[in-house]
């Protein structure tokens, strides 16, 4: 089944040679926040047609903070811009996570080494800081995508309890509340091929480089059998080169950041934080294919927060903002609603 989804994913781009995903209109601004340790997170703001650039921030009733995955970058959420820039007066802010896009992995450093400290504590103690700076008042919608979801969730215990009462929604896509323990991401992350990769960093890492240039050449093969399952047919994903988008972000992700999250990516959780999502409206997103991120871990976080909507989407997996753009629109559009 999986082969025959690999197949028919990489034909239609072959024989039909869709565009590109477009990616993030034109920013007015590209916020960098110099965070407590020094490191600067780029955050970039676009606002809904009908909300000025010459409007004073404040002024924004609303802001929308999207929050992309691993391996991605803020352009991931460019389906969903698209839709919710025609509501008014919305702010929208999109972070880098840090050591992705144009974010920095440690103060000051982009370069090859993998550095101790990117994990998803980190991100969500940048995000925090982000809410404090760009979006200090008005009404939260929250919303995050695999390690984003994460963030996402991560964020409530950093924020002062006047700022999470100011949250009017969260949305979380093929997320995850527990660890993923044997299932899913840790499996990939501790595959053979993963394995020798860090080996490799370890005893040289200015190779890092040039060895995942060793393996670039498979990346679209893997993820149209792993992550995509036949959604990519349906819907304004069937109009663009979604599998060759996916594979640039993998590929221009530093070889420090994909190293330096992937035990976090294991062994974090997020439990703690169950008892502050009790009286937050929510969506909750998932792939019923999604190997990442198994539907039993977006259960858990239902089970653990009943207010929230569950959607389980047959033949999709981990990708869902841009394999079912429409839904995730939809679930956004409903919390901003």
């Amino acid at each position: 089944m999986r082969l025959t989804t690999a197949v028919r994913n990489l034909a239609s781009i072959v024989l039909r040679d869709p565009p590109a995903v477009p990616g993030l209109p034109r920013a007015r601004w590209i916020h960098r926040l110099a965070m407590d340790d020094g490191a600067k997170v780029a955050v970039h703001e676009v606002r809904s047609y009908s909300f000025s650039y010459e409007d004073a921030p404040s002024s924004a009733p609303t802001t929308l903070i999207l929050v992309h995955g691993f391996n991605l970058t803020a352009a991931s959420w460019f389906f969903q811009l698209a839709a919710v820039r025609e509501l008014p007066n919305l702010r929208i802010l999109l972070p880098d996570l840090r050591g992705h896009g144009a974010s920095e992995t440690t103060p000051g450093t982009n370069g090859p080494q993998p550095m101790p400290g990117l994990d998803i504590e980190r991100t969500a103690i940048d995000l925090a800081e982000t809410i404090r700076t760009l979006a200090p008042t008005g009404r939260l919608i929250l919303a995050g995508h695999s390690m984003g979801a994460m963030t996402v969730l991560g964020v409530l215990r950093h924020l002062s309890r006047e700022d999470r009462q100011r949250i009017g929604g969260i949305a979380l896509v093929n997320g995850a509340i527990d660890t993923f323990a044997s299932k899913g991401v840790s499996q990939i992350l501790h595959s053979p091929l993963v394995r020798a990769v860090r080996w490799l960093g370890a005893q040289s890492p200015s190779q890092l480089e040039w060895a995942k240039s060793l393996v670039e050449w498979a990346i679209k093969p893997v993820i149209a059998a792993f992550i995509y399952h036949g959604s990519l047919d349906d819907g304004a994903s069937d109009d663009f080169d979604v599998l060759s988008f996916h594979a640039n972000e993998i590929a221009n992700t530093p070889m420090p950041t994909l190293l330096g999250y992937l035990d976090d990516l294991t062994e974090h959780d997020e439990l703690a934080t169950a008892e502050l999502l009790a009286d937050i409206p929510g969506e909750i997103l998932v792939g019923a294919m999604d190997d990442v991120t198994p539907p039993s871990q977006s259960r858990r976080i239902h089970e653990l927060w009943p207010r929230a909507d569950l959607h389980e989407y047959p033949e999709s997996g981990h990708m869902l903002p841009v394999e079912r753009p429409e839904d995730v629109n939809r679930a956004l559009l409903n919390l901003l609603g």
